[in-house]
């Protein structure tokens, strides 16, 4: 249920974000909003509940609003039976934000 609410959501802001992007030098700039929580609850929604697995870790950046850079520990989870998938940032305070979520999960192949 939570995925679905979460793929309603995610939909909506795609919708929403095609009237609140912009276009600087022929690059698109989207405003979005990203669901965070403490690390615990993170963990028991992605691995408990969806059972998902860290498939790689590394290090990011997120850019705010302001323009300001927030580093963080970026993480993809995913359960390789089912195909769902989470990226998320883990920041210095101990939240976890989840940057997008998904179905269909497949190793890329050329």
């Amino acid at each position: 249920m939570f995925r679905l609410a979460l793929a309603f959501c995610l939909g909506l802001v795609y919708s929403v974000s095609a009237n609140a992007q912009e276009t600087i030098d022929n690059r698109q700039w989207f405003v979005v909003k990203q669901e965070c929580m403490p690390i615990q609850e993170f963990m028991t929604l992605v691995v408990g509940q969806w059972g998902e697995q860290a498939l790689f870790t590394g290090e990011g950046v997120t850019i705010g609003v302001d323009d300001t850079p927030y580093n963080g520990g970026v993480m993809l989870l995913v359960n390789q039976q089912t195909g769902t998938w989470t990226m998320g940032t883990l920041y210095g305070n101990g939240s976890v934000c989840i940057n997008a979520a998904g179905t269909e999960f497949a190793p890329y192949t050329q």
